[in-house]
């Protein structure tokens, strides 16, 4: 019977990568450079970097309000 394993994920990192992007837009484009949503394992922080992303690239800034 074979085992399957759950990959790799940290939820604590996520929140605070996220959090990041939100509170330090600054930090966007290292992160955009870094990361891109199919890193993101866990579905709502993968959702909240990919609103985050789509703001970027419409131009609009990023806050807990526009998210």
């Amino acid at each position: 019977m074979a085992v399957r394993q759950e990959p790799p994920n940290d939820i604590e990192a996520e929140r605070k990568i996220v959090g990041a992007a939100i509170l330090q837009p600054s930090l966007i484009d290292e992160m955009v450079a870094r990361l891109c949503v199919e890193d993101f394992y866990h579905a709502h922080y993968r959702q909240l970097y990919a609103a985050v992303l789509d703001l970027v690239v419409a131009g609009e800034p990023v806050s807990a309000a526009t998210v």
